[in-house]
């Protein structure tokens, strides 16, 4: 259970600094310091959430709270096309 509540305030964490990492950049409305910040933290963050999902997959087949881990992964799922959404409109409107 110590997983789920863990993986819910990473998601949480992630989901509003890369929210406010977004908003600074659609006010700066150019490339500077806080893009490429936040391209590492795209990156470190995909990649911290992808070894969070395995966990709770791998928890999901030998555990028998399956309906919260499967939440769990719907939250912290649905943070990747939040980023992706957010990248491709740094993207194009930074550039």
């Amino acid at each position: 259970m110590n997983k789920l509540h863990f993986s819910l305030k990473i998601a949480f964490t992630f989901f509003s600094i890369g929210t406010i990492l977004f908003l600074i950049q659609l006010i700066i409305n150019k490339i500077t310091l806080v893009t490429f910040i936040g391209l590492y933290y795209v990156l470190f963050a995909a990649i911290l959430n992808c070894l969070i999902v395995i966990t709770l997959l791998i928890t999901l087949i030998f555990d028998k709270n399956r309906k919260s881990i499967l939440k769990s992964l719907v939250i912290i799922a649905s943070n990747i096309p939040i980023a992706l959404i957010y990248f491709i409109i740094v993207i194009n409107y930074a550039i």
